[in-house]
């Protein structure tokens, strides 16, 4: 295997070596090469699993392994493609003297060359490969990848995200649907200004879907979730921060609700963890909680459970796969948060009990040890995403984005747009319909 890549190199060093490095040449991938991430749709999506680096007197070879077949027998890679490919910050097609092609033998590889003396010696070398690399298999790369290199590593490390959210194209809520109860859950839809993924249908669960495999085995994808992405691209996903609990920068952390109901939300009497559960903020009088905070959450204070009816203990929780479900499809985030199911109802039914006064109690049977945490519909609500979230086809949201939901007219208000005076009906995000801005000029046109 080493002596077929090595012989490809080879090839690829003396088309390196024919023009000599010249600076003057070289332009950054700021700009215009940041802004080559474009969202495919129709293509399926392939990921960067490896960057390994050959240091040479001559030139530096690089190798990028993808997880699923890039070349169909050819072994040119079009020029226009090495503007998606930057070597310390400038694209490859800005440096004289570098070349690129697919591997003749392993059709996973892409490889390419930089002259020695583009490098000062000992510094690290960074080497990018940007969303919207349309493979020779119609396979297009759906988020950035950067790699990085130590004076002597010979295997790139990913660093999976930046400090500059500006580095990924932006995407912004275009719309919200009203809240609405299906089969007993609270749900609604968040539209966004373009594609946010290149697969019709994702559904994350928020959580960490190897952790769902774990627990369920192999029957997890029929009984538990769905899924169109492969094992292998929910891994890649994962590590680069689109979901998990345990990434800062997911949706489990950057996604908020917040209702009059949850005001006030403590942990899961068993949480290990020892969550914190202080509001990420509050709006408009209502308290903001990530759905990782949210998923470990007791949904009322002061209920206490008891499955024989005599013998109460506090504060039992939500913690369970299904409390909070995020659906992503074409341009929206569809949320879930679980009511009463038929899986509830096959349950034995709980007595509950919450303090009403000295020695007063109120009392209710529940089918559900869980507390579910569906809100009643009459209630104004807090929607909101940080800064920072990564969706799967690499957009990401700029800054922070807080909505307000008037139930009285059924209408998600723009917490930016919020004043001491009622906000006019044109200041809500009910009126696009869920449309792309694009979507929405061609509507507006035929009516």
């Amino acid at each position: 295997m080493k002596k077929k890549i090595v012989g490809f190199l080879a090839a690829l060093a003396c088309a390196a070596c024919a023009v000599p490095y010249c600076a003057a040449a070289a332009q950054t991938a700021e700009g215009d090469g940041v802004a080559v991430q474009t969202v495919w749709e129709g293509q399926e999506a392939i990921f960067l699993q490896s960057v390994s680096l050959e240091r040479g007197e001559e030139i530096y070879s690089f190798i990028c392994k993808f997880d699923k077949a890039v070349s169909d027998g050819s072994t040119a890679l079009e020029e226009a493609k090495k503007s998606l490919i930057a070597v310390n910050g400038t694209l490859l097609s800005a440096i004289a003297g570098a070349s690129a092609g697919y591997d003749a033998e392993d059709d996973t590889l892409i490889a390419f060359a930089v002259p020695a003396s583009f490098f000062t010696e000992g510094e690290k070398v960074t080497a990018e490969v940007f969303g919207g690399l349309l493979s020779a298999t119609d396979r297009v790369t759906t988020v950035r990848y950067t790699y990085e290199f130590s004076s002597s590593a010979t295997q790139g490390k990913r660093i999976y995200r930046g400090d500059d959210v500006s580095a990924f194209d932006e995407v912004r809520v275009t719309s919200i649907s009203a809240p609405t109860i299906e089969s007993g859950n609270f749900t609604f839809k968040v539209y966004f200004s373009d594609s946010i993924t290149s697969k019709k249908y994702i559904d994350l669960q928020a959580m960490d879907n190897r952790w769902l495999r774990d627990q369920y085995g192999e029957d997890a994808k029929n009984n538990v979730t769905s899924y169109s992405y492969t094992n292998a691209e929910l891994n890649l996903l994962h590590s680069y921060q689109v979901y998990g609990w345990s990434n800062e920068h997911s949706l489990s952390h950057k996604l908020m609700f917040g209702c009059t109901e949850m005001n006030g939300l403590k942990a899961f009497f068993a949480n290990t963890t020892q969550l914190d559960m202080t509001p990420k903020t509050t709006v408009n009088g209502l308290q903001a909680f990530s759905v990782r905070q949210l998923l470990e959450s007791v949904a009322q204070e002061g209920i206490s459970y008891s499955s024989d009816g005599e013998h109460f203990e506090p504060f039992y929780g939500s913690l369970q796969v299904l409390a909070v479900q995020i659906h992503i499809d074409s341009n929206f985030i569809q949320v879930v948060l679980k009511g009463d199911s038929l899986h509830d109802k096959n349950l034995k039914p709980v007595k509950t009990r919450r303090k009403v006064g000295e020695n007063q109690y109120e009392y209710q049977d529940i089918t559900s040890f869980h507390e579910n945490l569906a809100p009643d519909l009459k209630q104004n609500m807090l929607f909101g995403l940080k800064a920072g979230l990564l969706l799967p086809n690499g957009k990401a949201v700029h800054k922070d984005a807080y909505f307000i939901y008037d139930y009285s007219r059924k209408a998600w208000i723009s917490a930016d747009q919020l004043t001491d005076a009622q906000p006019n009906v044109d200041d809500t995000l009910d009126n696009q319909m869920g449309l792309t801005e694009g979507e929405l000029i061609t509507y507006n046109k035929k009516k």
